[in-house]
């Protein structure tokens, strides 16, 4: 068994941490998916270029897609609707304690967790955060999931997946979902 330990200093206080490392090739519980390895440069493009046809990539400064790994396994639409079914989050919606943001980035770690596939490779699978406006003009923020899926020979296509309400959304749903919808963060 692995041991991580992890000394956290805040405003003073040390804080120590112990995590422990299960053998993950040895689990039994992994999900076994497929799908094919793209860079991140190839990952970041798609994004970029999907949103900005689709006319909900945001303009503004703040505009951030961030790729932290050096390739991204990007799942076939049967690994990725098994992924969706089997990650189940039991935690209630709370206003401002656990709310959207706090679903999708517990999303993509249970994801992370959950899955195995044959590549040393970042999953295509990112937590996401919009902007969009009432009726009334008032601006809303919401965050949800984008999962990358890639159909055999044939180009990626980009999912938004609520993980509070389990709805997964197309470019288009999302724009009718959401009035006048910018997507101004992605972290993969």
């Amino acid at each position: 068994m692995n041991w991580i330990i992890s000394i956290v200093a805040i405003l003073g206080a040390i804080t120590l941490y112990h995590i422990c490392l299960a053998d993950a090739e040895s689990s039994p519980t992994l999900l076994s998916i497929t799908g094919q390895v793209i860079t991140w440069h190839e990952l970041e493009t798609l994004v970029k270029a999907s949103l900005k046809e689709a006319g909900i990539l945001a303009t503004t400064p703040d505009l951030l897609i961030d790729t932290r790994d050096l390739d991204y396994f990007v799942m076939h639409p049967q690994s990725a609707q098994e992924v969706m079914k089997q990650v189940k989050i039991n935690h209630p919606y709370q206003a401002q304690r656990f709310d959207c943001d706090d679903f999708s980035r517990v999303f993509f770690a249970e994801v992370v967790k959950l899955v195995n596939y044959p590549a040393e490779a970042g999953i295509a699978v990112a937590d996401c955060s919009l902007k969009h406006w009432t009726p009334q003009g008032q601006e809303l923020r919401h965050a949800l999931n984008i999962i990358l899926q890639t159909h055999p020979d044939q180009k990626a296509e980009i999912l938004f997946f609520e993980p509070q309400k389990r709805i997964v959304l197309t470019l288009e749903k999302l724009k009718q979902e959401y009035n006048q919808v910018q997507i101004y963060r992605v972290l993969f």
